[in-house]
């Protein structure tokens, strides 16, 4: 604890530096889960936060675990397993930070039950923007406590959370349930998300093509009768399926390529593609530029229709399925933007849908953009809202409309966070910047250029990113 307080003793003390200087600053963590360029260490109105990597406790008998902001969450799980316990919600990708999961949007297919990732986090220590350092709970700063998720770190800098967990098991028993279109499929979630009772404790699904998907359930076992097989599914299932996985293999599962690549390359290099290295690839290649990487949430409802919309403008496969408690209001994570019908069961959830890919109907810049707002247009006339770790295209009185503007610039008063940057100052694209970002982005020129090449070539910077950032030493680590 003698080391937690002198790197927060340190923080604070740079933090009220930048304060007194009334520069804008950013938090450099040493990594970022974000689509968007991450924070240079370099930067002179930079605050490092990187050194808070460190499990402090793991308490088995009131089942919480006080950790430093920037562990992520495969050494988090690793470490929970340990005592026979295991985080209530989990993100998928293992090298996501716990302070990032609260600070940002983290919804995962155990949400349907728990919400997003922060309503299992009973404390937090952060360092306001003047410097002052504060706990906070639902009995000690209450309103900095339930406005500082999703906040993107506006309010401040989070160093310090205590999160609640659960009794371990060792396996989860995995259903794969065959749907053949988006209709069958959100039948399928509604049925399964609003069960009273606790028949399986993950939920989530895939939609391969119009015409092809996968709704997935998970219950928790500490016997596994079956036999453990040590798989991921990768072929679409034809009939209903149990795969019997180690609880660790379920929650991280998508580690393996999180982006897109075809057969061949997918074969040579899967192994060395996780999604740390990928990140590294897609911060220093700009990737995205022309493709969509967009995670929204709309009320069921309106999911069939955004489906529908996506298949028709966009025409990207697989979509990413899962059910997400709404978190109560006010709040900064997606939520529905028009008034739910009481009588709806599932006025309480919401349906992410995750767009990850390219588009053969995406040739220019122009395209890539128009692609993005038409998609922000789509969502907001479905009364849904778009993920904020994303690139946004708003215009700025568009995106404000979508959240309690004057609570949370009381908040930023509050926190004195007002020389920060706000929510939209962090996320949003500037088109002029954009248009001549992806004009000159390599990544973007092979593959007009060449094709299938490239991918090969992509994949190619992707494992040499890795190389350079010694991200593959973590996962032979944890493999």
């Amino acid at each position: 604890m003698e080391a937690l307080k002198a790197e927060v003793e340190r923080i604070a003390l740079r933090v009220q530096e930048l304060y007194n200087t009334k520069e804008k600053f950013r938090t450099y963590h040493g990594s970022s889960s974000s689509t968007r360029r991450p924070v240079e260490e370099a930067s002179t109105n930079t605050v490092d936060t990187s050194r808070l990597n460190h499990i402090l406790r793991v308490d088995a008998d009131e089942k919480i675990a006080v950790v430093e902001a920037n562990v992520p969450m495969d050494a988090f799980l690793e470490e929970t397993l340990k005592h026979d316990l295991m985080p209530l919600v989990v993100r998928e990708f293992p090298g996501i930070t716990v302070g990032g999961a609260y600070s940002g949007t983290a919804g995962e297919s155990s949400s349907f039950r728990h919400w997003f990732f922060d309503r299992t986090v009973s404390e937090i220590e952060i360092v306001l923007a003047n410097g002052e350092v504060i706990n906070c709970s639902e009995s000690e700063n209450a309103d900095v406590f339930e406005g500082a998720p999703g906040a993107l770190g506006t309010l401040g800098v989070v160093t310090l959370l205590t999160i609640r967990l659960q009794k371990a098991a060792r396996y989860v028993d995995v259903t794969y349930h065959p749907v053949e279109d988006a209709n069958e499929a959100i039948d399928k979630f509604q049925a399964f998300a609003t069960q009273e009772d606790d028949s399986f404790q993950y939920l989530d699904g895939m939609m391969f093509s119009p015409t092809k998907g996968a709704i997935v359930t998970g219950k928790l076992h500490d016997s596994n009768p079956q036999g453990l097989q040590k798989a991921m599914a990768r072929a679409h299932p034809s009939a209903r399926l149990h795969l019997p996985l180690q609880s660790r293999l379920l929650l991280v599962r998508h580690d393996v390529t999180g982006l897109k690549f075809s057969e061949t390359t997918r074969r040579v290099f899967d192994p060395l593609l996780r999604t740390r290295m990928l990140y590294k690839a897609l911060h220093a290649q700009e990737p995205t530029t022309l493709m969509v990487i967009q995670d929204v949430a709309v009320p069921f409802p309106a999911a069939e229709k955004f489906i529908e919309w996506s298949t028709s403008r966009l025409d990207m496969f697989p979509l990413w399925l899962c059910p997400l408690r709404v978190s109560p209001m006010p709040t900064l994570h997606p939520h529905p933007l028009k008034a739910n019908d009481p009588d709806d069961k599932t006025s309480e959830l919401m349906l992410n849908i995750g767009v990850y890919s390219s588009s053969s109907s995406i040739k220019t810049p122009e395209d890539w953009i128009y692609a993005n707002q038409d998609l922000e247009d789509k969502v907001t006339e479905l009364g849904g809202m778009k993920w904020a770790y994303a690139t946004q295209f708003y215009a700025e009185g568009s995106f404000w409309e979508q959240y309690d503007r004057e609570w949370y610039d009381n908040l930023r008063d509050r926190c004195h966070a007002t020389a920060l940057p706000n929510m939209y100052d962090k996320t949003r694209v500037d088109l002029v910047a954009g248009r001549k970002m992806v004009v000159e982005s390599n990544a973007a020129w092979a593959r007009s250029l060449f094709g299938p090449l490239g991918e090969i070539r992509c994949a190619v910077l992707c494992v040499w990113e890795a190389v350079k950032s010694r991200a593959w030493r973590l996962e032979r680590h944890n493999a």
